[in-house]
């Protein structure tokens, strides 16, 4: 860690062995040392019984347990390091090294984190101190401890708000993009906005719920809202590169994106439903909304004021919260959050457990590019995406409900069936009968000529029979 975190040999991170070199060496567990051979020591070197030099849970565990101070300082020199790399741009070669950076400081903040929690009896899962090896003198506590704040500090305090600048930059790219239809770069920014999304959430992972605030808990529901529909799960996507810029390429696992969302939304949770005042919660599920039914931008636009969201009521639906009423200003005091005893038909629902959002009962797509390219359609919402759900179909008609606006829109196809024709005589008023000629053509030719005409003349039949001297209708 100390080699690479030098201003020589951080750009050698670039490359993806030797990323995948360092990470093998902190966080791979090593041999196990099994009980039995946990008062033995090694008589030689080297070592005649290889099994002595196993720790019983895992060598970073033991490194920290025992000698943090030289890890946590080249972790924290690498994490400054990389902060000092960015060029205000995602599209960079020095972005591989900082996103890299990113998810080991982050993987080393867990397992400090893991140990604190473990040593004060925090933990979330598990109960007592069962596990040996873990245990921590004053002087390694205090150094953990320090460690901690310090990597939160870089993490939360440097990386993130980088991050967040590539974010919003992505973001109004994706904007112009839609107006211009420049497939490329919806495809490309879309990726990019996944992975920044995807290193945000990991980032996160270890907080605790007393350091959850407005903008971490807003952080963590737009991340997992934007990731669960944008980003192609189970593609086996994991450092594929197909000579793309390494930047490009999906360097997060899965399961590691799934299980600090697991871990999280217990925590998020309990923030909305417990700690969030009116105004956090309408900003951070407003958020989610914005995030999933259009380009991703997570910042509001000027003037914007948010719905107001109420929760639902009842222990099943303690996870649910739905749009209870929208409003022309924001509120000058501060507000008791509502309770809905039911959901409402037609409301947006967000369902903080899943970070799914729903709008009756059916979940967000991107509108169809049919009926987004309508001129009914660009005249009213512009060139932009916009999330809908269907909500009704039928042979000829589709109903979409548009997300995050009061508008829903019917699509309807043409229906190629003809009228039945029950008349052959075609009309032609020189070859009218006598008794039609006396007045058909003064009442129909001056509609005929002005309206039936162009740009195909409509042609005409009628009853094969003549018409009655005394009709008044043809």
């Amino acid at each position: 860690v100390s080699f690479f975190s030098s201003e020589d040999c951080i750009h050698l991170l670039q490359v993806p062995k030797l990323q995948a070199l360092l990470d093998a060496v902190l966080f791979e567990p090593g041999s196990f040392l099994p009980a039995r051979s946990a008062e033995l020591e090694p008589q030689d070197v080297p070592a005649s019984a290889p099994e002595l030099l196993g720790t019983p849970h895992h060598l970073l565990l033991h490194e920290l347990c025992r000698s943090p101070k030289t890890l946590v300082e080249g972790v924290l020199r690498l994490a400054h390091q990389a902060t000092d790399l960015d060029t205000g741009t995602f599209k960079a070669s020095t972005t591989t090294v900082i996103l890299y950076v990113v998810r080991l400081a982050a993987r080393f903040d867990n397992y400090v984190s893991f140990l604190l929690q473990y040593d004060a009896g925090e933990h979330d899962s598990i109960r007592g101190k069962p596990f040996r090896g873990l245990a921590l003198d004053s002087q390694a506590r205090e150094a953990l401890a320090a460690a901690r704040r310090g990597l939160r500090k870089a993490l939360l305090g440097e990386l993130r708000p980088l991050l967040l600048g590539w974010y919003h930059k992505l973001s109004r790219e994706l904007d112009e993009a839609f107006q211009s239809e420049d497939e490329q770069v919806l495809d490309e920014n879309v990726r990019h906005l996944c992975v920044c999304h995807s290193h945000l959430l990991l980032m996160l992972r270890s907080l605790t719920p007393a350091e959850l605030t407005e903008p971490l808990a807003k952080s963590i529901a737009c991340a997992v809202a934007f990731l669960a529909t944008r980003h192609q799960w189970n593609k086996e996507l994991l450092d594929v590169w197909n000579g793309s810029p390494s930047y490009d390429a999906w360097r997060v696992p899965e399961n590691e994106v799934y299980e600090a969302l697991h871990v999280l939304r217990r925590k998020l949770l309990g923030w909305l439903r417990d700690t969030a005042t009116q105004r956090q919660l309408d900003a951070v599920l407003s958020s989610v909304v914005r995030v999933s039914e259009g380009s991703g931008a997570m910042l509001p636009p000027p003037g914007e004021v948010p719905p107001r969201w109420a929760y639902l009521s009842g222990e099943p639906n303690r996870g649910r919260f739905a749009v209870h009423s929208s409003r022309a200003r924001r509120p000058a005091e501060v507000e008791e959050v509502p309770t809905l005893l039911k959901e409402p038909e037609g409301a947006v629902v967000v369902d903080a457990q899943v970070l799914q959002l729903t709008l009756m009962a059916a979940h967000p797509q991107a509108l169809r590019h049919a009926v987004a390219e309508m001129e009914d359609v660009t005249q009213m919402f512009g060139e932009v995406a916009m999330q809908a759900c269907l909500t009704d179909r039928s042979a000829h008609r589709e109903m979409y409900r548009l997300v995050g606006r009061a508008h829903s829109i019917a699509y309807w196809d043409v229906d190629t069936k003809m009228a039945p024709l029950e008349h052959w005589r075609m009309y032609y008023p020189q070859e009218l009968h006598p008794s039609e000629k006396a007045w058909l053509p003064a009442v129909l030719e001056p509609v005929r000529q002005a309206h039936m005409m162009q740009p195909v003349p409509l042609q005409l039949y009628m009853p094969e029979a003549p018409l009655a001297a005394d009709a008044q209708v043809a």
